[in-house]
């Protein structure tokens, strides 16, 4: 499974500092960012229901907005 979110994250430094934090505080490798789609989209591959909570508390405490994209 795949989630999908929209974010505000508009750099690559940005991005890779976030990729880090989740990786080390949360144990996500498998996600990346789409930082040419205009939701600046964010990506989990097998991301566990209970870890989407841990995500956007994650972007939040950073000061970045994070929302779940419809399927």
């Amino acid at each position: 499974m795949v989630e999908v979110f929209r974010t505000n994250v508009d750099t690559e430094e940005t991005a890779t500092f976030i990729l880090e934090l989740i990786a080390g505080q949360l144990g996500i490798l498998n996600a990346n960012f789409d930082l040419e789609d205009c939701d600046r989209i964010f990506r989990v591959a097998y991301c566990p229901r209970e870890k989407i909570p841990e995500i956007i508390e994650l972007f939040r405490s950073q000061g970045h907005l994070i929302e779940i994209l419809p399927d």
